[in-house]
This record gives C-alpha cells, structure tokens and sequence, in this order.
C-alpha cells in the first residue's frame, strides 16, 4: 500500500528554517537528514518502510535512499527483512507478517555507506473497531455547500484511545466522447495539382479499431493530510463524528460513482504526540507562528552519534472500512466533467486548400498531442479531441477494481 507522505519533507523544510519571516535559502546551509516513515500494523500483509533524505526547500526532487539494509526485530530475535523496491523510496517486507498482542518490536536500519539506526522497541496498542462510515450533506465553515465523511470508532478496552486516519477515494470517470478508431499516419506524401496548379503534400491515413475500451476509467488517490482523534477528555472509549474528508458538491469525484476506504490506525500516546507535532507545524497557522518549536524528537536514533533523524517507527493495530455514493445520494446537481473539452474538425478532402498548415496541424494534434479521433462526419472530414475527454487511460486505469460496486 503506497501512500503519500508529501506533509513530511515540509515539515522537514521548517525544521530546518524555524523563521517566521521570508529568508533567501543557502543551499550550502543545508543539513541533509535521514527521513524514516515506517509503520507496523497487525494486518498480515507485506509491511512497508520508506527512506528518504531531506532536500532543499529551492528543489522538490525527492532523494531516495538506496541499498540499505532494513529489518525489524521482536522480543523473540525473529527477524524480518525488507528488500527495496526498484527505483523507489519503498522497503518492502520480503514475507507477510503483523504485529501480535504482547510482543515488541524495533526497527533497524543500515545505509551503505555503514551509518546504523535503531528504534526503540514498541508494542502493539488496544485494538479498534469501526462502528459506522458515513457520508452527510453538510455547509463547511467557509460556506462551501457538499458531502462529509465521517468515521465512528470504538476502542476494546477503557484505556485511552488514540487514533490516526488516513483514506484512499476511488472515483468512477466516464468521458463525453468515445474514441471512434485510432488512427496511423504515414510519411509525407507530396503532388503537383497540375489542373488547379498547386503543390500540396498530405498524409494518408489508416484507422485501426480501438484495442481496449477508453470511455470507463477508475482513479484512486491517497490522503496526504494528518488526522487524529482520541477521547481522553471523554468517558467512554468511543470517538464519534471524525471529519476525515470534506468533498465540495461541484467535484467531479462524485459525479459517477465514488468510493472511500478509511484506515484507522489505534496508536500509542507517544506516537499520537509525534503525528500531533507534525500536523501542527504542518498547518498554515504554526509555520507562521512566533512560538515554532525545534526538532521533533522521534524514536530512531543513531546507534553510534548523536545525528538528527527524521522519522517514527511505529506499531498501531488497523481497522478498514469502505463506502460507496454518488451526487444523487444527496440531491446534488450532477457536477460537470472535470476538464473543458476542445473539439476540432479537420477537412481532409480539399487536399490543395490543407497548406501546409493544416496538414501538419491534424498531424501535430493526433500525434505529438495525443488527441483522439471521435468521430468521421463523411469520408475526410475528421473531428477529434483532447484525450482528457475521450481516453481515461491517459489519466487513470480502465482496469475496474476488484472491489468495486456499481
């Protein structure tokens, strides 16, 4: 399960600043830190770690940690070892495992250039069921008209619960036009008009049927934002109405079919700390604020200095719930597609009236702009369009997801 973690590298950025006035960056000033993001669940799946290094805030090139040794170790010396993934920041556990009641855990990290890190070891928290997931009509704060997805969950024991939200949305695209037939062009082929008295050149066109359906595609996208609840100021162990996302009536997520899958992390209260620090220098409110705090002490440490590291490893016991709805769940309009369409007609018949212009021009948007041949009034007269509007795989998959319900 990949996700996105874009909120760490600009906390990463305001750890390093902690100014609240804007200040021309020096790059030689630049402290390069190992960032960690590795999170435990009691899930048997394949178990992931990421390992980045901080940038500069004048690049947005994410630097990859490569080659290093990654395992995680219990209470009982059993090991489990990672192997990264090609061309990626990804460690991926190289068996299934979870994290089991009464066991303890710790990360451990070996870069090849001999640097070592550990984490201190941690323990499963209580479990956490989800009680209800749901989706209301609702008017946010800023007068924004749309739907609101809530979450209720309760803990499995009274201790304090505390608990990390994060989601993957899966929408259903339908374009407005469907591609006719795909079209191959040959070289250029040039003629003398002798009884109109021009030269002209063109290119002959071969159509071809559409080998895959383009018309249905499905896009999934990952949270990237911090949400945390828990009921320390409550009695029970319940922690109701968490607003995990807020989708404006006139999004075009909703206008098919849309689905929303929320993970509940139940975490310890060390690491709800950590998260709660993140989302706060994270928020707009807190980089400008005068009363920034320093570095984020997390839970991984250089076995051998005092570097600085980025990063927590945690252990948390996860809960999934899906739900599906659309516009009409809401008495909505349906909102409008999500791109502007451009239609172009192009006639292909007067081969003496193209110019040169015009014949390159059919070229250069069916070829180099990739747009879509939707339609042959009559036998030279083409008519096409960008692909957001006839081919979703150029932004999304036209692979319906196995979970899906229509």
């Amino acid at each position: 399960m990949k996700r996105s973690y874009t909120y760490i590298m600009l906390i990463v950025n305001i750890f390093l600043l902690g100014c609240t006035e804007p200040y021309p960056i020096a790059s030689e000033n630049f402290e390069e830190l190992l960032v960690v993001n590795a999170t435990l669940t009691d899930s048997l799946q394949y178990q992931t770690v990421r390992l980045t290094n901080s940038y500069p805030l004048n690049t947005d090139t994410l630097v990859y940690v490569n080659n290093a040794t990654v395992y995680i170790r219990d209470n009982n010396n059993q090991i489990f070892n990672f192997s990264q993934v090609a061309n990626d920041s990804t460690y991926i556990s190289d068996m299934p495992f979870k994290a089991v009641e009464n066991a303890s855990y710790s990360l451990h990290i070996t870069t090849q250039d001999g640097r070592e890190y550990q984490s201190t070891e941690e323990t499963t928290p209580q479990k956490v069921t989800i009680d209800n997931l749901y989706a209301e009509a609702r008017t946010n704060q800023q007068g924004v008209e749309g739907v609101q997805i809530y979450t209720d969950v309760t803990g499995t024991n009274n201790n304090n619960l505390y608990c990390r939200y994060e989601y993957d949305e899966t929408f259903k695209i339908v374009t407005p036009y469907t591609v006719y037939a795909d079209m191959e062009f040959s070289e250029r082929v040039y003629f003398y008009n002798s009884f109109l008295d021009c030269w002209y050149y063109f290119y002959y066109i071969m159509l071809h049927p559409v080998e895959e359906q383009t018309k249905i595609g499905y896009k999934t996208n990952t949270s990237n934002t911090i949400v945390l609840a828990n009921n320390s100021q409550l009695i029970s162990n319940t922690i109701n109405k968490v607003e995990n996302k807020f989708i404006p009536k006139d999004d075009y997520v909703i206008s098919e079919r849309y689905s929303f899958l929320v993970y509940v992390y139940s975490e310890n209260y060390q690491a709800y700390q950590y998260f709660e620090t993140l989302k706060k220098l994270n928020s707009q409110e807190s980089s400008l604020s005068p009363n920034q705090p320093g570095f984020i002490q997390g839970n991984i440490s250089n076995v051998s200095n005092q570097e600085k590291i980025i990063g927590y490893f945690n252990v948390a016991s996860v809960k999934t719930k899906r739900i599906f709805f659309d516009f009409s769940n809401f008495g909505f309009s349906k909102p409008a597609y999500f791109s502007e369409c451009y239609v172009n007609e192009y006639d292909y018949r007067d081969k003496c009236a193209l110019g040169i212009y015009n014949a390159d021009l059919l070229y250069y948007d069916a070829n180099t702009r990739n747009y879509r041949l939707v339609n042959i009034v009559e036998d030279g007269i083409y008519t096409l369009v960008n692909p957001e509007c006839a081919d979703c795989t150029t932004f999304a998959s036209n692979v319906k997801p196995d979970f899906w319900e229509d």
